[in-house]
């Protein structure tokens, strides 16, 4: 009896390098000494802001 073998291609995953900065503004304390979020505290920042930047080639940018 004959086999069948299916022809497949494996795919070897490369490692794909990815070059990011993050930016944050506002108080980067959001918690207190005892491990409490000091949202709505005195002194508290009302905002937190994060930003994060993809870029695919960082060296033509500079």
């Amino acid at each position: 009896m004959g086999r069948f073998m299916a022809n497949r291609t494996e795919r070897k995953s490369i490692p794909e390098i990815r070059h990011y900065f993050v930016d944050e503004a506002g108080d980067g304390n959001l918690f207190n000494r005892k491990g409490r979020l000091r949202f709505g505290e005195e002194g508290c920042s009302r905002y937190f802001i994060l930003g994060v930047l993809d870029v695919p080639a960082p060296d033509r940018i500079s």
